[in-house]
This record gives C-alpha cells, structure tokens and sequence, in this order.
C-alpha cells in the first residue's frame, strides 16, 4: 500500500467510518467526525492540522509540512499514518488533556533549566517529563546569602556572582576563609521523619580546575551521616545524595549540607564554590526535577495527563529519552489513556533521564 493509501486508512481509523469511495472523501468524513468547520477541502485540512499543531498556519503548504515534520518524517506525502505516533520534544498530541497544580521545571538538551506554570507541561526538546507530587523542605532553595542557611564560620556567601543552570538568573558563591578537610559550610535545619530516606540535591561548579567536597543529610541531634564524595568541575553538575532511613535516628530535625574536603583532598583557603537551587524532597525515594521555595515549602503536583485511544487502537509503545520503552496494552478504542499514572508507575519521569520522547499507537 502506498502512503497516500495509509494515510486513507488511517483517516478511516480515526474517524470510525468504512471505507470512502476515494482519498478525499475519508479525509471529509474525518474532519465531519472531528468537528472541524465548513468549507472547502483544502481549508477543512487546514483547520484540521492547526487545531493538532496548536496553530495558526495561514498556508497550507506550510502547515502540511509542519505537522509531517510533527510525525517525524520528511514531508507530507511520506507521511503514512495519522496521529500513531506523538513526538513531544515538537508538540502535545491533539485533544490531550494536561493539569497539574504547582509551577515545575524541566531540562533542556543544552543543560539549561526551564520553568512551566501551573498545567503547562514539563515539555522540553527533552522531552515530557512526568514525575510523582513532590514538596522542597528547604527554604529559599536558591538564596545561600540568606538567614534560613547556616553558613557557619570558616567563610562567607557572595550572592549573585555567576549565570545559573537555568541561563538568566544568577547563582551564588561559597568562599573558604581557612584551609579545611572536612567542614559544613552550609547548611540548612528542616522537620523529617526518621523512617523516611529523603533524597537531597543540589547544583554545583567550581571556577576553574577541579576541587572535592562531600555532601551530606544528618540527623543534628546524633550528628550520624552518610555522607557521598563528589569531584566538582567548572561545569554545572547536579549532586545528590538520598540518606538511607536507618542514619536518622531522631524523629526531630534533619541538617543538610555541605562539607568541604575529603580524606587527603583539603580545601584551600580562598576556594570558591558555585551554588544554586538545594532541594530536599519530602516522601520520595529519588531526586526529581528543582522545585524553587521563598519563604514557605513548595509543592510540585501531581500530573493528569491523558489522551483518548483512537479507533482501531489498542496499545501504546512509549519511548524516554534513555532509549528504554514500555509498550502499554489492553487500551479501549475511544477510551482514555492515563499516561501520566502509567509513566510514573513504570517508575519513568525521574529528572534528567527518562522524560517521554514518543508515543505510538498501535493495532
């Protein structure tokens, strides 16, 4: 079968009629079947590709193309179904359904942070990331300068001195004032729970050659810690550390912070270190994306996010950016597909390796 006669058969999919008489007609009885306005065929098709690309395309050529490169293949004509594969590092599918309270953010391929308000998805050229409901306990997640963080003796905080992962704002910077071997420079007290391993995270650089620090979560009554080792470069790196429950031995207050050194790596006197965006994350075994706090925790929400399964469909192969898939099967032919609730169950949509790339349907 040619494309053009895929493309008609997938036109009869998804609109649920038998076969037309020829190429046109199944497009007409598509756009019948949709909704789309009156008109002739060439302005039906036209509205027909705005409303899936969400836009405003004037000419037809153009948005042809569009939606094609949309699919993933190289034009029109060597489009062969409809709507069987979603790419969301261009686009969210036509007719999906996207909510979740609490802004969010989201990693490019460049390396760079992006922000999203509330029910705006977390869509990079990544991807779409979709993670569990998560809180950041800690306070003012990027202003080290600030009194909610304990910055000790051995030196002192200059905000707002180098560009931050996300390209516009500005992150601050950690001076060592002595020499020390192992020294928690910043820190910051928040109410756990003892039972609970709670992942930490935060971004990190040095301006120029390469230093070592440890990192740790602590129970500040008992001191106990389990502290990771990490070689920092001039590079923008996000560092994490998830403290397995039986180190928090008080069910009060859990210290996070930073140490200085490592067992024969001292920091110098001078030393700077480049710091931004800390989170703790509340009920979670594995560090999800930045979620940004002033004065009060903030919360990221859980995300809704379905589609509704096309005639003659029942399955859905997803792909994440780690080149790993889950083929979904059981779908109902003009039900919904939770896809948020069957990423996030597939234990996908942890930050900055699993966003969901494509979604294709399948007989």
């Amino acid at each position: 079968m040619t494309q053009q006669g895929l493309r008609q058969a997938s036109a009869r999919n998804l609109s649920g009629f038998a076969t037309g008489t020829n190429y046109n007609e199944d497009f007409l009885r598509l756009f019948d079947a949709q909704g789309v306005a009156a008109g002739t065929f060439d302005e039906r098709q036209l509205r027909w590709i705005n409303a899936r690309m969400g836009a405003t395309f004037t000419n037809l050529d153009e948005a042809m193309q569009a939606y094609a490169t949309g699919q993933g293949v190289y034009n029109w004509s060597s489009l062969g179904a409809l709507e069987d594969t979603a790419n969301f590092t261009r686009v969210m599918p036509y007719g999906a359904t996207y909510t979740r309270t609490g802004a969010a953010t989201g990693l490019t391929t460049a390396g760079l942070i992006t922000s999203f308000a509330a029910d705006t998805a977390q869509r990079t050229d990544r991807g779409l990331a979709l993670e569990p409901e998560r809180t950041n306990l800690l306070l003012r997640s990027q202003e080290f300068n600030s009194a909610e963080w304990n910055k000790g003796t051995g030196g002192s905080i200059a905000a707002n001195t180098v560009v931050a992962p996300d390209g516009t704002t500005t992150a601050d910077a950690y001076t060592w004032a002595t020499a020390t071997s192992d020294f928690a420079f910043l820190s910051q007290t928040v109410n756990g729970n003892a039972a609970q391993a709670l992942p930490f995270s935060v971004w990190l650089k040095v301006p120029s050659g390469t230093r070592t620090i440890r990192l740790r979560i602590s129970d500040v009554t008992t001191s106990n810690y389990n502290p990771t080792t990490v070689t920092l470069t001039t590079e923008w790196q996000l560092v994490t550390l998830v403290a397995p429950a039986a180190t928090l031995t008080n069910s009060g207050s859990i210290g996070v912070g930073f140490l200085g050194g490592a067992s024969g790596t001292p920091i110098a006197a001078g030393d700077v270190l480049h710091v931004w965006q800390a989170d703790l994350n509340a009920d979670a075994t594995f560090v999800t994306s930045p979620i940004f706090t002033t004065t009060a925790t903030a919360t990221r929400g859980l995300p809704v996010f379905t589609e509704v399964v096309p005639a003659g469909r029942t399955k859905a192969l997803l792909t994440y950016a780690d080149a790993t898939t889950t083929l979904v099967t059981g779908l109902t032919p003009g039900g919904t597909f939770d896809v948020a609730t069957t990423v996030i169950a597939a234990s996908k949509g942890r930050f900055a390796s699993s966003e969901l790339v494509t979604r294709v349907w399948q007989a």
